[in-house]
């Protein structure tokens, strides 16, 4: 339950950051949102980082989790990049035109 968890905290923050980062440096809402889906994954050189804190953290099983992480989100991205237009007319939508207008100026 906790990897689940673990994983939807992971791919709302990373969706997040990343679009507004890729919008407010001036990219379309399209590409933005594309950018923030490609960038959901767990990368793999998290498994090793992990496996290096092994004897240092042991109440919990890091590896295990890292693997549970990295392969949700990798699935999540494969699934929802498909899916880019859709979300990002949802985003659209969603965004506050007050909010959208001030993150231009910035």
């Amino acid at each position: 339950m906790a990897g689940a968890c673990d994983s939807a905290i992971a791919i709302i923050v990373k969706f997040i950051s990343m679009g507004t980062s890729s919008y407010l440096v001036e990219a379309d809402s399209r590409s933005a949102t594309f950018a923030g889906l490609a960038m959901l994954s767990v990368g793999e050189f998290s498994l090793l980082i992990a496996s290096l804190s092994k004897g240092i953290v042991t109440e919990i099983d890091l590896v295990g989790l890292t693997s549970v992480l990295v392969l949700t989100t990798s699935l999540a991205t494969g699934l929802l990049i498909d899916k880019n237009d859709a979300i990002g007319r949802w985003v659209t939508k969603a965004m506050p035109s007050r909010l959208t207008e001030t993150g231009r100026k910035i």
